[in-house]
């Protein structure tokens, strides 16, 4: 039904359902899908990687995706952690309260594909134990 409008409105209005930005931008996807997958699973790995890693020097870390949190627990504690962290050259923001709950505070690193798993290494030596 409302397919059928859309039509209708481009065919009296003379416009063109497919635009020639929109078959560049179709053609420039399709050509580099595989790049992208590659990508993505690169991005899945190292986010993977680092979870982990969290999990085993003892902080929460309940994430899914390429945003990555490190539970700190009290805002003092993430503040410290992220001003450690932005000391040794990584970009680390607390997250804290009314943002998160109270005892919750957090680091979320925010990784792309273009993060290597060398900096990923180096990200986990440099975070300290919480146990």
């Amino acid at each position: 039904c409302h397919g059928n409008v859309l039509f209708s409105h481009h065919r009296k209005a003379g416009k063109p359902l497919v635009t020639p930005v929109t078959l560049q931008w179709t053609s420039f996807v399709l050509r580099h899908l595989a790049e992208y997958q590659e990508k993505r699973e690169h991005l899945a790995a190292i986010s993977k990687c680092l979870r982990v890693a969290l999990r085993e020097k003892g902080y929460s870390s309940t994430s899914v995706s390429q945003i990555v949190p490190m539970v700190a627990g009290e805002s003092v504690t993430a503040i410290q952690i992220a001003k450690e962290l932005q000391r040794k050259g990584f970009y680390a923001l607390p997250v804290r309260p009314p943002t998160v709950p109270e005892g919750t505070s957090r680091i979320r690193f925010s990784l792309t594909a273009d993060v290597t798993d060398e900096e990923v290494e180096k990200l986990i030596s440099t975070v300290n134990d919480n146990r």
